[in-house]
Parts: C-alpha cells; structure tokens; sequence
C-alpha cells in the first residue's frame, strides 16, 4: 500500500546514518 513510503523513510534513514 505505502510501499514507497517506507523504502524512501529506510533510505533517509540509511543516508543519515552514511553521513561519515
């Protein structure tokens, strides 16, 4: 259903935590 949502929320996320 929100699909798209949650793969754009995991890769904030996994950007955020790649910010070395």
């Amino acid at each position: 259903m929100s699909v798209v949502r949650v793969h754009l929320s995991l890769t904030r996320e996994l950007s955020r935590n790649k910010t070395i």
